[in-house]
């Protein structure tokens, strides 16, 4: 069991018969193309319940904004900026790490250390991010995310 992450792109001339099941389980599967994935990246999906879901935890599926995608590959690049690695693979100082996308605590993990893990996927999250903002036209087609557990 762990955390399946995923960004979608809808056709938003598909959205009359997208709508009314993005905000729980739809059934129009081939109205939507992924278009980002990630696994058990914990600090990426706190982002996204913290600034796309407005504080509520739940397996649903969330628009995200230009914006928004905008905010996290600036907050992305400011952390790998910050991320200097020590011989042993760790994080020297995880500061901006800590109050930009932090790894929290929950039920279900324990607290992971800022280390080249870490700094892998925050790079990943940017060559997604640039993707996505590279590929959608936001005037035509819209961003979903879902985290499920």
């Amino acid at each position: 069991m762990g955390l399946d992450m995923y960004l979608t792109r809808v056709s938003k001339d598909k959205m009359g018969h997208y709508k009314g099941h993005y905000k729980g389980h739809y059934k129009r599967e081939y109205f939507k193309r992924q278009v980002g994935y990630w696994q058990d990246t914990w600090y990426i999906h706190h982002w996204f319940v913290k600034n796309v879901q407005g504080g509520k935890i739940e397996c649903l599926e969330y628009e995200v904004s230009k914006e928004q995608l905008e905010e996290l590959l600036r907050v992305c690049k400011k952390v790998l900026k910050s991320c200097e690695l020590t011989e042993d693979g760790k994080v020297k100082d995880s500061t901006t790490a800590q109050e930009l996308l932090p790894n929290i605590d929950s039920w279900y993990i324990s607290k992971y250390l800022y280390d080249k893990n870490y700094v892998e996927n925050v790079q990943y999250t940017v060559e997604i991010i640039e993707k996505v903002l590279k590929e959608t036209n936001f005037e035509k087609q819209a961003i979903f995310y879902y985290g499920w557990w």
